[in-house]
């Protein structure tokens, strides 16, 4: 009788630690995770493992979907990928999130000078050159798309 009082006893105390275990992991400070994972994933990324960099900055973005900053790094892990639609489209939600988040409004410019959208990738730089006179990045986008426009052949510039 006391080993069957005994084995429940300590299975209760188990099942206590556990729980106990449990909670003290889920107090675990989330921003300090997502800085984990964003740390990680830059690592990844510039060591050239960048499927590991993409499930990096997805396991941040779950735990702050919200961040621009995220959304563009992502994308950049999947332009390295050779996945340009996914990457577009994480440079897309990323200006969503925050319309002045340069780096993923001139990524997006730079798809518009690929798929020879001259105009919107103009435009782009243009509204970033507006804020920030001396952004070099946008020059140059600028000036590309300018050249991109001249060098259309004769029958298709507008």
């Amino acid at each position: 009788m006391t080993s069957r009082l005994e084995n429940k006893r300590r299975l209760v105390l188990w099942g206590v630690n556990l729980l106990m275990l449990v909670a003290v992991a889920c107090q675990t400070n989330p921003q300090k995770r997502k800085a984990e994972f964003v740390t990680n994933g830059d690592k990844y990324l510039a060591a050239g493992e960048v499927q590991n960099a993409i499930i990096e900055y997805k396991r941040a973005l779950r735990i702050d979907p919200r961040s621009a900053e995220l959304e563009y790094k992502l994308g950049q892990a999947y332009f390295a990928n050779h996945q340009p639609r996914e990457a577009f489209l994480a440079y897309h939600k990323a200006t969503e999130l925050n319309p002045d988040y340069v780096p993923a409004r001139l990524a997006l410019g730079q798809f518009s000078l690929l798929s020879r959208n001259f105009d919107e990738a103009m435009a782009t730089a243009q509204a970033i050159l507006q804020k920030d006179p001396g952004n070099k990045e946008a020059q140059i986008l600028l000036a590309d798309a300018y050249a991109g426009k001249k060098n259309l052949p004769e029958g298709t510039k507008t």
